[in-house]
């Protein structure tokens, strides 16, 4: 399987950004907000892509906690469990 761009990932105006570098340049991952982006029947509302793209680019910061979870590095759930409900509270959070 092939590596992800490094993290962290952001959402940075309309576009979601990821990896670092140098010189404060990052990779575009992908363009939010876009027209073109639905099926033919419908088209995801401003809200509901903004909801979207918080998911998507919290997705490396979702799968280091997962691997930890899974044993890992050993953490404890009792060390895990903060920076879980963090994590929720920045992909839940409303703009």
């Amino acid at each position: 399987m092939s590596q992800h761009t490094p993290g962290p990932w952001r959402v940075q105006g309309k576009y979601l950004e990821g990896g670092d570098y140098g010189n404060g340049r990052r990779l575009l991952l992908a363009e939010i907000n876009s027209h073109r982006l639905g099926s033919a029947d419908r088209v995801p509302k401003k809200d509901e892509q903004d909801a979207n793209a918080r998911l998507i680019a919290k997705a490396p910061e979702m799968l280091a906690l997962l691997q930890e979870f899974a044993g890992v590095s050993g953490s404890t759930l009792e060390e895990l469990h903060p920076r879980v409900c963090a994590l929720l509270r920045e992909i839940e959070r409303k703009q």
